[in-house]
């Protein structure tokens, strides 16, 4: 239901007016969700101790998330691949401080959380978070026209009552890397966090992922894919 008032409201936009400078008034939908600080949105999609694996239905009915895809979407690659992919939108800060797009004006950015794995019926690999667009392709928060995309999450970590330890990292660049923690919380399951940016001439970004504990020597090697 959700989804069928994002893009009602995507359809009318010029026609509609928002009350909220926080939000171009081609998404009212967004002045539904409450804003959240990263840490706790990370901490929200820790599994629970009781919690089974990743799944495509995982937090679900979160009432501060809409998502755009009714489940997974699954692609094959032109190297013969599979790749499956489930997109859901909030509002998100760190530390207070909220990414942003202009639009004529300026307006906050929702961030993206993408669930991420092969073929479709293997289940999730991986969820991903970092600011947005919100249509399915929509442009990451990089270069001319965004600001405030970069971000470091371990702050906002430690005020959610989240604990890290730094396992490896692989770096291409001072502005290219990605950082693998094994991130900790009371009546939640350890899993791993990988903090990753990318920079260039046009611009920087951050995001944060989270992957579920497994073989760590595995998922090290497979830092900035596999480079």
């Amino acid at each position: 239901m959700k989804k069928i008032i994002l893009f009602g409201f995507l359809a009318l936009g010029p026609f509609m007016v928002a009350n909220s400078a926080d939000v171009t008034v081609q998404y009212p939908a967004l002045l539904k969700l409450k804003q959240q600080e990263l840490g706790q949105l990370i901490f929200k999609f820790m599994p629970n101790k009781d919690d089974q694996n990743f799944s495509w239905n995982y937090r679900a009915n979160d009432p501060n998330v809409i998502w755009i895809d009714k489940s997974y979407i699954e692609t094959k690659l032109d190297d013969g691949t599979y790749y499956s992919s489930r997109k859901g939108i909030a509002r998100v800060n760190v530390l207070g401080v909220k990414g942003k797009y202009l639009d004529h004006k300026e307006y906050e950015i929702p961030w993206a959380i993408i669930f991420e794995g092969t073929v479709g019926k293997f289940g999730v690999d991986t969820i991903s978070f970092y600011p947005s667009m919100p249509e399915r392709d929509g442009d990451i928060c990089f270069g001319e026209g965004f600001r405030d995309c970069e971000f470091s999450p371990f702050k906002s970590l430690t005020k959610a009552g989240i604990s890290f330890k730094k396992i490896c990292e692989r770096q291409l660049s001072a502005g290219n890397f990605e950082k693998a923690y094994i991130l900790s919380a009371t009546k939640k399951k350890s899993v791993y966090g990988v903090w990753g940016a990318s920079s260039g001439s046009g611009g920087s970004s951050n995001t944060f992922k989270l992957i579920q504990l497994g073989n760590e020597k595995e998922m090290c090697k497979h830092l900035m894919g596999g480079l």
